[in-house]
């Protein structure tokens, strides 16, 4: 018989003692929140509401006020300033947050889609604006707002002037601005530029919440990507766009660059502007705070239109991680996959760039945004010391202040957001949707009566008036929340209790040991709020010993701002770095749902001819080599340097080397079934592979081009016509257009040779066409094409010719075009492009006559390389379109005709094309990329960083040689990033294809 235990045979706890113990523990967990948000918060906001009706001055006793009755209301809507202010406020907050969100929500769900295992560490890059201090970046954002809006301006002033051509729109034209609101637009991108990285990260907490079950079963039913978000996506994330757009809101409404110094503007001020200055330099505090009031009315709008078209429900609102995801990247289609990777790679340059100018332009004697290390350093102190005698002591004080008030707000979190997560107590549902209430309560509204607040208890000109209304963190208790809620399971807390676990336990030892992160990110977030803060430190601190650094730094212009607001977000940056690992773990953003993951491929590596690599190589490095010898100021170097310097310029002739390399490419497989006997290979297929080939990564930097062209040569002649003409392909066919961007002139040939790529066809429907089939036909037949081209070119020569108003390289890209037409044209370059077709018919009539590998070969090849070798030493100091037939470039016919020649003899040597392709392939693979990047990164080198990085710009060979190398990384990096994540997925996708095709066709080959 088995006798029951002791414990079994206890009585159970009286219930009504049971109930009160566990209802008495979540009353303490929330006890902490609820404490400080009566205190500092309601309590307030009701004395506020009630001192709006009086007269009264914040300096005197709450005794001394006047009832005024209704005198303040109707002071503020009869007030003229009033008004405008609100509505700037208002529409510069919502311009904000809509840019805001207009970036955050594709950005995160790009990261979700294309960086899931990295998603996490890029969306805590793209937080770093968060952090910086927005005091110093003047000069970079207004880089970034002017890449950015001057095509919008643009665009809009195109539209205005042709509405205004047209009579019949008349009175559209007469309605409409005559341009758009920049400044008002620029003030809304400062705010938005800060906020972008956080909402990206509260995007991928609702992203990574969506059970990824779903979207398998919406790809079996045949659903798109497009549609997968809009039915799933979505509305799942509704709640949270609510929420952070909400929040957004806010914050962009409570946002000043007020100087108090500075004049009185009503034309630019904002609402916490004036509600600041009525109360304390009118000295009206029921004035001001009525004028609060109403402006909450204001944002209450706003905010009911956003909860009745987006918010119902938000209180549901869910975050905890799917666990069902997979870390791999989702199959999409190349072209958006590519499109949003260059999305990304544009907003971590946003994001990182801004931080590195803001601590360089610390050395700098007046805000510019270069990428240098200046030499005002000391003077920049000085002045700040001058300025600001207490800046130290500025510093102490907001780390004081600060960490206080991150350090209560963690506990405080802790404690509540354990007791939502994991406890159930009555109103539990009501006590957490006023948590969330409070997170979208704008500060500013509660701002003037806390500071009245903290005139009754006397808590003016001390720092507890700053830190202890922060430790009521409803922002931190919703991410507490919702981490416990994904990283503690109910039944490891049911086990530990029936163990006899008491709360406290609990909480030492399982909960804060997993939630970590989640605290560090809590401290991390109200650290830099309450080190960014001015408005409240405004209001309660005059004392300068006693300002906070961001409430001191408003008083200060120059290089004295510059190099005070690098030191005061060095705190912020270095807190960043070391909670970095922490923050993505603390918000959730983990691998999770999303659509299906599908393998990935890689591309095919077989086939190519020895030597092709190596001279694709060496092509690609002689044209970089030429762009980078061209910045060294030859004529103050030695004579050994002058004459090595003259010899790699001299590799712009790499070009005509790329020019019969795809020659010979492209025609080989129609040589091959030429002689063969069998039918020509497919022209739509012809022409599909070349256009995946060359229009991903060139149409990519082209528009990064445009847009760095526009923003930084201001007087860059028909920059979007020539932009369209190069992604159109015709670039070529006009003087105007011949170069598509300033900041990137190599991107000319690319169009030079797209047409070749077009007439090669023709002459092979031609060959093809003759019904004998011959070698000696064939080479006949293009060598009859190539003496048509000859003329062809020579009748352009004499008739296509530019006039000479501003021809020269004197007048710029334009004029330099001038300069090169007609000698440059792409019915003369493919006379190079013919030379690589003959030597692909030399290689397919070798092949298939058996003639394979001998040593002799190899000789031959090394007097070829040679030969190029010396012409290009000899030729060295020749002038431009020297030693050519038809004044055509480089060369021409012999440059080409050798490399065609080494090309030819490379396949069938026994060592020497292995042995020059093996270290070359890496750089012959990133050909391409290198090409179209490269030059564009010494212009941004020689305009963000050194401005005498320009054509014999640099003296010193050492300064030269550093900055080369530099840029020779950057190039490589950049061609990398290409060659990854927009030219391979094309290159893969058109294998698979051609794979697909080669399979299919099987079954009817054998029949």
């Amino acid at each position: 018989m088995i006798r029951p235990s002791a414990a079994s045979m206890m009585s159970p706890p009286h219930p009504s003692r049971r109930r009160q113990r566990v209802s008495r523990t979540p009353a303490l967990l929330l006890a902490p929140f609820f404490v400080v948000l009566l205190a500092f918060g309601l309590f307030p906001l009701l004395f506020s509401f009630a001192i709006s009706f009086f007269d009264w001055n914040p300096l005197a006793t709450v005794s001394r006020a006047r009832f005024d009755g209704l005198w303040t209301y109707q002071n503020i809507f009869t007030d003229p300033a009033y008004w405008p202010a609100l509505m700037r406020t208002l529409g510069t907050a919502l311009k904000s947050a809509l840019m805001q969100h207009a970036a955050a929500l594709p950005l995160a769900f790009a990261l979700h889609l294309t960086f899931r295992r990295l998603q996490g560490v890029l969306g805590t890059v793209l937080f770093l604006p968060y952090v910086t201090s927005p005091l110093a970046t003047g000069p970079v954002l207004a880089l970034l707002f002017t890449i950015l809006w001057r095509p919008l301006g643009d665009l809009y002033s195109a539209l205005y002037s042709g509405i205004q051509a047209v009579p019949a729109l008349g009175a559209l034209a007469s309605a409409l601005p005559y341009s758009l609101d920049a400044a008002g637009a620029e003030r809304a991108f400062n705010l938005a530029w800060n906020g972008v990285g956080w909402n990206i990260l509260l995007y991928l907490m609702a992203l990574n919440a969506i059970p990824r079950q779903l979207y398998e079963a919406a790809q079996v039913d045949g659903a798109g990507l497009f549609r997968q978000f809009r039915r799933i996506t979505l509305p799942l994330i509704r709640p949270m766009m609510f929420v952070a757009f909400t929040l957004s809101f806010l914050a962009a409404t409570q946002a000043s660059t007020w100087n108090p110094s500075a004049p009185i503007s009503y034309a630019t001020m904002t609402i916490p502007e004036y509600v600041i200055r009525t109360s304390f330099w009118d000295f009206d505090g029921g004035l001001a705070a009525g004028q609060t009031w109403v402006y909450f009315a204001g944002i209450a709008v706003v905010v009911g239109i956003l909860y009745a078209l987006i918010g119902r429900h938000f209180t549901e609102l869910d975050t905890a991680g799917d666990a069902s995801g997979t870390e791999s990247a989702t199959h999409i289609a190349p072209a958006p996959a590519a499109a949003l990777k260059l999305l990304i790679g544009l907003a971590l340059l946003s994001a990182v760039l801004p931080a590195a100018g803001l601590l360089l332009n610390a050395t700098h004697p007046y805000p510019e945004f270069l990428l240098n290390i200046g030499d005002g350093l000391k003077d920049n102190y000085a002045a700040l010391l001058a300025e600001l005698p207490s800046f130290w002591r500025n510093v102490w004080n907001s780390v004081y202040v600060s960490t206080l008030a991150a350090t209560g707000a963690v506990l405080t979190s802790l404690l509540a957001g354990y007791a939502f997560a994991h406890l159930d107590f009555p109103h539990k549902r009501t006590l957490y949707a006023v948590v969330l209430g409070v997170m979208l309560f704008p500060a500013l509204a509660n701002l003037i009566p806390t500071v009245l607040t903290m005139g009754l208890l006397g808590w003016v000109e001390q720092p507890r008036a700053l830190w202890v209304p922060a430790l009521a963190s409803a922002i931190g208790i919703f991410l507490t929340r919702q981490y416990l809620q994904a990283a503690v399971p109910r039944s490891v807390l049911e086990a530990a209790r029936i163990d006899g676990a008491r709360t406290p336990a609990i909480l030492t030892r399982i909960v804060v040991p997993v939630a970590w992160p989640v605290m560090v990110t809590v401290f991390l977030l109200t650290f830099i709020t309450q080190w960014q803060t001015s408005l409240n430190a405004l209001a309660i601190l005059h004392d300068p010993d006693h300002r906070l650094v961001s409430q001191a730094l408003s008083l200060v212009t120059g290089g004295a701002l510059s190099l005070g607001a690098a030191i005061a977000t060095l705190p912020t940056l270095l807190l960043f770095a070391l909670a970095a690992t922490q923050l993505a773990r603390g918000l959730n953003i983990t691998t999770g749902g999303g659509p299906a993951a599908a393998p990935v491929d890689t591309v095919p590596a077989g086939g190519t001819l020895a030597g092709a690599d190596a001279v694709r190589a060496a092509a690609c490095l002689m044209v970089i080599f030429h762009h980078l010898s061209q910045r060294l100021n030859g004529n103050d170097q030695s004579g050994v340097i002058r004459e090595i310097q003259s010899f790699v310029m001299s590799g712009a002739v790499g070009v005509s080397a790329f020019f019969v390399l795809s020659g010979l490419l492209l025609s080989l497989p129609f040589w091959r079934r030429y002689l063969a006997g069998r039918n020509r290979p497919s022209l739509p297929e012809y022409a599909r592979r070349r256009f995946l080939r060359i229009a991903p990564g060139f149409w990519a930097s082209l528009g990064v081009s445009l847009l760095l062209t526009v923003a930084l040569v201001p007087d860059a002649v028909s920059p979007y016509l020539r932009a369209l003409s190069a992604a159109t392909f015709t670039s070529s066919l006009h003087w105007l257009t011949l170069f598509p961007a300033d900041l990137n002139g190599p991107l000319w040939s690319i169009g030079f040779e797209v047409v070749c790529y077009a007439l090669l066809p023709i002459g092979m429907i031609g060959l093809f066409a003759i019904r004998r089939r011959h070698p000696a036909l064939a080479f006949a037949w293009w060598l009859g094409i190539f003496a048509v081209t000859l003329l062809v070119h020579q009748w352009i020569l004499t008739h296509l010719v530019p006039d000479a108003e501003g021809r020269g390289w004197q007048y710029g890209v334009t004029g330099g075009s001038k300069y090169w037409v007609p000698n440059y044209n792409p019915v003369g370059l493919y006379g190079h492009y013919l030379l690589g077709v003959l030597a692909a018919g030399v290689i397919a009539w070798r092949t298939r006559s058996g003639r394979v590998t001998a040593r002799w070969n190899d000789a031959l090849a090394v007097l070829l390389i040679a030969g190029i070798a010396g012409l290009l030493y000899a030729t060295r100091h020749a002038p431009e379109f020297s030693f050519s037939v038809g004044r055509q470039p480089y060369f021409f016919p012999t440059f080409p005709l050798l490399v065609a020649a080494l090309l030819a003899t490379l396949p069938f040597t026994r060592f020497l094309g292995e042995w020059l392709d093996r270290p070359l392939r890496t750089t012959a693979r990133l050909s391409f990329g290198l090409y179209i990047w490269h030059y564009l990164i010494l212009e941004l080198i020689r305009v963000l960083h050194n401005p005498r990085f320009a054509y014999f710009g640099i003296d010193d060979l050492g300064t030269w040689a550093l900055t080369s190398a530099a840029a020779l990384a950057l190039a490589y990096w950049a061609a990398s990033l290409s060659y990854r994540h927009i030219e391979e997925p094309f290159l893969r996708g058109m294998h698979r294809k051609q794979e697909v095709r080669t399979v299919s066709a099987r079954p009817e080959a054998a029949d």
